[in-house]
C-alpha cells in the first residue's frame, strides 16, 4: 500500500474524525429514548444493571415467559453494550437528582449517548473499509461524512434503536475480512468472526449475512493462493460465532424455556416479495432511496468496481442484497414506528463505497456537479428528521397536530406503506411543516418559561416539562434547565457558544489532517 493511503489510516485522522461527527451529533442528540425498541432494550439494561435480571414490566415487544414474567424479545446485544452508559448515568444520577431530573432521566440522558459513539465509530470503519477496498482516503473520508450527515443513520443516532450497533458490528466484520488479503492471519479471521456474533447476540435476522461472509472468507483463501490456511481461518473465524449462538440459546432457554424461541409473534413475513421490494426502496413511507437520494448512483459505481475487484463487488453486493431479500418478505418492512427504512441501514455503507468509485472516477465538471448535488440533496432529507425527535412525535404529538392517519405509524402495513402512494403526505414532505411547528412552539415555551420555570413549577410538572422538550434537541434541554435552576440567560449562550466552538475546533482539525492518496488499482 502506498505511503499516502497509509496516512490515511493514521490513528490521529482516525480520532479526529470520530471527535468531529460526534461533537456534531452533540447538536442534535435528544436526549431521551422514544422508539418502543430502545424503550425495551433500556428497560432490560436497567434490569441487569440494578437487579441482575433480565425481568422487565409489560412493554410493547415483550412476551410472558416461563415464570410468568415479561421478557424482552429482542437481542441482548445492544442492552449489554449500553451498560457502561447507564452506569455513567447512575453514577451522575447521585450528582443532579432531584424534584426536576430523576435517576431514570439521568440514566436515560446517558444511553441516549449511546447510538451517537456508535454511529460515529460506525464512519470510522466505513472509511477503513473504504481505503481497504482501494479508494483514495479523501474519497474514503468523504462517504464517511455523507453516511454521518446524509444518509438515515443521522436520524437513527438519536433514538436507541439495534440498528447502528448492528450496522457497525457487521462494518467491522467485512473490514476484517478483506484486510486478511494484506494481512493474512488467523487473529483477522477470528476479529471478524468476534464482531458476527455480536452482530446476532444484536439482531438475530443478521444471520442472513454470515454465509456471505463465509463464502467472503474462502474465497479470499484461495484466491489469494493460501489454501493450507483455510480450515486455520474457518475455525478462528467460526469459534466466536459459535459461542454467541451458544449465549443466545440460553438466554432464549432462561426467558422462554426454548433455546430456539425469540419471543416473537407467529405472522411476521407477508411473503409478498415485490410488494415489501417496492416498499423497501421506493415507497414514501420507507424507500431507501428516497430519503437517501445519494445512493441512486451506485450501480454506476459497482460496474466501475467490478472491472478490478470482482470479488470485493460480489461481496459488497451481497451484503446489501441479503437483507434487503429478508426485509422485502416480512409484514413490516417499514420497521414500525420509524423514519424511512431503518432496517435496510446496515447495507448503507456498502452502497456509499460503490458510490465513491464514481466521485473517485468523475473527472468532468457536469458529474461533479451532479453528485453533489445529490449529497446536498440527501443532507437537505435528513435535516428536518434529526431535528424534531420523529419517534417522540409519532407517540406524543400526532394527534396533537391533527395530520391525516394516511402517513402514521399505525398505517405501516396500509395505504402509507403501498409503493407510490401517500408521498405528500410522508413525513419526507411534512417534516419541513413539522420543524416549523416544533421550533414555533420552543419559541412560545421558552416566552412562558421566562416567568413561570424558574422556582414556582411544582416539581411533578417541571419533570414532564423537560421530558417533553428533550424531544426537540440537546441545546434546548440545557436552556430549560438552565432556566429552571435560575441560571443566567448569558450563562447558556456561553456554554452553546462553547459547544458550537468545539465543533469548530473539530472541523479545522479535520481538514488540516485531511489525507491524501489516489487510488490503488491493484486487482484481485
Amino acid at each position: 500500500m502506498s505511503a499516502p493511503v497509509e496516512r490515511g489510516k493514521s490513528s490521529g485522522f482516525l480520532v479526529k474524525l470520530f471527535v468531529a461527527i460526534l461533537l456534531a451529533y452533540a447538536l442534535f442528540t435528544s436526549g431521551t429514548v422514544r422508539s418502543y425498541d430502545g424503550t425495551v432494550m433500556l428497560a432490560v439494561t436497567r434490569s441487569m444493571a440494578l437487579r441482575g435480571s433480565f425481568e422487565v414490566r409489560d412493554l410493547p415487544g415483550c412476551k410472558v415467559g416461563v415464570d410468568g414474567k415479561h421478557y424482552s424479545r429482542y437481542g441482548i446485544g445492544t442492552s449489554l453494550a449500553a451498560l457502561p452508559w447507564f452506569i455513567a448515568g447512575q453514577l451522575a444520577a447521585h450528582l443532579v437528582s432531584d424534584d426536576l431530573v430523576s435517576d431514570d432521566i439521568v440514566s436515560e440522558f446517558a444511553v441516549s449517548w449511546f447510538n451517537p459513539v456508535i454511529t460515529a465509530l460506525g464512519c470510522v470503519f466505513l472509511y477503513l473499509l473504504a481505503v481497504e477496498v482501494g479508494l483514495s482516503a479523501p474519497v474514503a473520508a468523504g462517504c464517511a461524512l455523507i453516511y454521518a450527515f446524509g444518509t438515515g443513520a443521522f436520524v437513527q443516532m438519536k433514538d436507541f434503536n439495534s440498528e447502528p450497533l448492528a450496522g457497525l458490528l457487521l462494518l467491522a466484520a467485512a473490514y476484517y475480512l478483506l484486510s486478511l488479503r494484506k494481512r493474512p492471519s488467523w487473529r483477522q479471521a477470528a476479529l471478524a468472526g468476534a464482531c458476527v456474533g455480536g452482530l446476532l447476540l444484536v439482531r438475530m435476522a443478521c444471520l442472513v449475512v454470515v454465509p456471505v461472509l463465509l463464502l467472503g472468507l474462502i474465497w479470499i483463501a484461495l484466491d489469494s493462493d493460501r489454501r493450507e490456511r483455510v480450515v486455520c481461518w474457518l475455525v478462528a473465524f467460526a469459534v466466536p460465532i459459535v459461542v454467541a449462538a451458544a449465549l443466545m440459546a440460553a438466554y432464549n432457554y432462561v426467558r422462554f424455556g426454548s433455546p430456539t424461541e425469540f419471543g416473537y409473534p407467529g405472522g411476521n413475513f407477508a411473503w409478498k416479495f415485490w410488494w415489501g421490494l417496492g416498499v423497501n426502496l421506493f415507497s414514501a413511507r420507507a424507500g431507501l432511496f428516497l430519503y437517501n437520494p445519494v445512493l441512486l448512483i451506485f450501480p454506476v459505481g459497482a460496474l466501475l468496481l467490478y472491472s478490478r475487484r470482482r470479488l470485493t463487488t460480489v461481496l459488497l453486493l451481497l451484503l446489501f442484497v441479503s437483507p434487503l431479500v429478508l426485509y422485502s418478505l416480512v409484514a413490516y418492512p417499514a420497521g414500525g414506528h420509524s423514519v424511512g427504512n431503518r432496517y435496510l441501514l446496515v447495507t448503507v455503507p456498502y452502497l456509499l463505497i460503490f458510490v465513491g468509485v464514481v466521485m473517485q472516477k468523475c473527472r468532468g465538471r457536469g458529474c461533479r456537479i451532479a453528485i453533489g448535488a445529490l449529497i446536498a440533496i440527501s443532507v437537505l432529507v435528513q435535516l428536518p428528521l434529526v431535528y424534531i425527535n420523529p419517534s417522540y412525535y409519532y407517540a406524543r404529538e400526532v394527534s396533537q397536530h391533527q395530520l391525516r392517519e394516511d402517513w402514521a405509524p399505525q398505517q405501516s402495513a396500509a395505504a402509507a406503506d403501498k409503493p407510490g402512494q401517500g408521498f405528500s403526505d410522508s413525513l419526507l414532505v411534512q417534516s419541513w411543516q413539522i420543524a416549523v411547528e416544533v421550533t414555533r412552539n420552543a419559541l412560545y415555551r421558552g416566552q412562558w418559561l421566562r416567568s413561570l420555570v424558574p422556582r414556582t413549577v411544582p416539581g411533578a410538572d417541571a419533570a414532564t416539562l423537560v421530558a417533553e422538550t428533550r424531544s426537540f434537541h440537546l441545546p434546548y434541554l440545557w436552556w430549560v434547565l438552565a432556566y429552571y435552576y435560575g441560571v443566567a440567560a448569558p450563562v447558556i449562550w456561553v456554554a452553546l457558544a462553547a459547544v458550537l466552538g468545539l465543533n469548530c475546533w473539530a472541523v479545522i482539525a479535520l481538514v488540516r489532517s485531511w489525507p491524501e492518496g489516489e487510488l490503488a488499482d491493484s486487482g484481485e
